[in-house]
């Protein structure tokens, strides 16, 4: 395997954990705690409980983002993927994928907190307290894009052992990361229920999972090659 390309994989790898930690649960509870947003009522109570430590989450997402960016790119090059039209259509999915979460992430960021200064209802629209709002389509259907570019790339890890492993655990993540549309198609108000926060934080743990995994394969892989 080209050197270069299992480095950036490693290191997209590495970064995707970095950035669950602190865009991810972690961070998200720990706003929650410092300053939270009751339920979505109106606009004028987001707004009074509004503060910018509240887009933290979405700042760190950008390390998320890029380090997907970095795993999915060079998982799309690894020698067992075998079918280029395969490859394409991960590398189609992450470009996707990538542009909605950064026009998500940089509402989120920037337009809302500006917004906060002058509200007016167009927040409900944006704001992801509101569970009907158009960014949580937005961050809905990203996600499962970018679910459907890790089941693409899945070929990339047969093998045996830990790479087999790798393989059935994206396929997995593909398929519960489209299902996960359904939610708001079903109700939107589910989004911000618990259950939807419990299937949120087994989601994480479960993205945290097939990264460590593909760190300590590739780790043990270049011990291997360097004997």
């Amino acid at each position: 395997m080209d050197r270069s390309n299992q480095k950036v994989l490693v290191l997209g790898a590495v970064l995707v954990i970095i950035g669950i930690v602190l865009s991810g649960p972690p961070m998200v509870f720990l706003v929650e705690y410092l300053k939270p947003q009751p339920k979505w009522v109106d606009v004028d109570t987001f707004v009074s409980h509004f503060h910018k430590v509240q887009t933290l989450p979405y700042w760190f997402g950008f390390i998320l983002l890029i380090g997907n960016i970095l795993f999915i790119a060079s998982a799309s090059r690894l020698p067992n993927i075998g079918n280029k039209i395969q490859s394409t259509l991960a590398i189609i999915c992450l470009i996707i994928y990538s542009t909605l979460v950064t026009i998500n992430y940089a509402i989120q960021t920037t337009t809302v907190p500006a917004m906060v200064t002058n509200p007016n209802i167009t927040l409900e629209i944006f704001s992801m307290t509101n569970p009907t709002s158009l960014c949580w389509t937005i961050e809905m259907f990203a996600y499962a894009i970018l679910g459907v570019s890790y089941w693409l790339v899945a070929m990339a890890f047969r093998g045996m052992g830990l790479l087999r492993v790798i393989k059935y655990l994206m396929i997995i993540n593909g398929v519960a990361s489209v299902l996960g549309i359904l939610i708001p198609v079903i109700d939107p108000e589910l989004l911000l229920e618990s259950g939807s926060y419990i299937g949120y934080v087994i989601w994480n743990i479960f993205i945290v999972l097939i990264m460590a995994l593909i760190i300590i394969a590739f780790k043990n892989e270049k011990k291997q090659s360097s004997v």
